[in-house]
């Protein structure tokens, strides 16, 4: 993207005026029109998760491509980040959780398969996690996904483990999830969300009115996400993170709000026109 708007010049001897921040909040609006995706939403990255790094380092490890993948680089800056988020042990995201079993037992294997001794690591970062796991019972009180990765490890039987057939990686490259999809540890997205954020942004700029095709693609994706029908069977048995009335009550909100104003914007378009 080249910038066709002037970058307003402030110091210290010439003050901000309105239209030098009117120039920065309309190169702003700009710069965001240019980075949303042809489906109406900004793609971003979803960062902080503890458990997405060691699974990765495990399967290397499994089939012997962890020397040649890992330089001593990697494994310096993937150690350095571990030993930034423990508090003991580790929690399942990075910053905002408390040390579960699952996060503590993936990272402290992580630890040691990129080549950390027992008690090693900054400030016996092993050590640490060790004594947290044993003093909480013992690695065999990890949930059910932990228990997997400790099976596919081969120190942990599998008939301890819920069963998942190996039949799902069979379906369709077009379903949801599946092998091909992305080239990074990520899971699920936070598009609708952090699409919300956008549109309030962009129509709190007043200039709006510049951007009128983001606003478009932006107001038929949160249309196109929001879920209008409850699924066929008896799906109140299920987890009911896709029923209508999930309860993800602080997304909603935010999705509600961001196309009610669109609505009125946009109504408001076509009577003038």
């Amino acid at each position: 993207m080249k910038q066709t708007i002037p970058q307003p010049k402030i110091n210290d001897i010439k003050e901000m005026t309105y239209e030098d921040t009117t120039a920065t909040l309309r190169r702003t609006i700009h710069l965001v029109s240019t980075l949303q995706s042809e489906h109406g939403h900004w793609p971003s990255e979803n960062s902080g998760p503890m458990y997405f790094m060691p699974p990765l380092v495990m399967c290397l490890y499994i089939t012997g491509h962890l020397n040649s993948i890992f330089t001593t680089e990697h494994r310096k800056e993937i150690l350095r980040y571990i030993y930034c988020q423990q508090d003991g042990g580790w929690g399942l995201y990075a910053g905002g959780h408390h040390s579960s079993m699952f996060g503590t037992t993936l990272n402290y294997i992580c630890m040691r398969l990129l080549g950390v001794e027992p008690d090693g690591g900054l400030d016996n970062a092993c050590e640490r996690g060790r004594k947290w796991i044993l003093d909480r019972g013992g690695v065999t009180y990890i949930t059910s996904w932990g228990k997997t990765w400790l099976a596919i490890m081969g120190i942990y039987e599998w008939s301890g483990c819920n069963p998942m057939p190996p039949e799902f990686w069979l379906l369709p490259s077009y379903f949801p999830v599946h092998p091909e999809d992305g080239m990074k540890m990520q899971s699920f997205g936070s598009q609708v969300w952090d699409a919300s954020f956008f549109l309030q942004a962009l129509l709190a700029s007043n200039l709006s009115d510049e951007i009128g095709h983001t606003i478009m693609k932006g107001h038929n994706f949160l249309k196109n996400s929001q879920v209008r029908d409850n699924p066929p069977g008896d799906f109140k048995e299920c987890l009911d993170t896709f029923l209508k009335d999930h309860g993800h009550f602080l997304i909603e909100i935010m999705d509600g709000k961001s196309l009610i104003v669109l609505q009125k914007l946009l109504s408001v378009a076509y009577i003038l026109q």
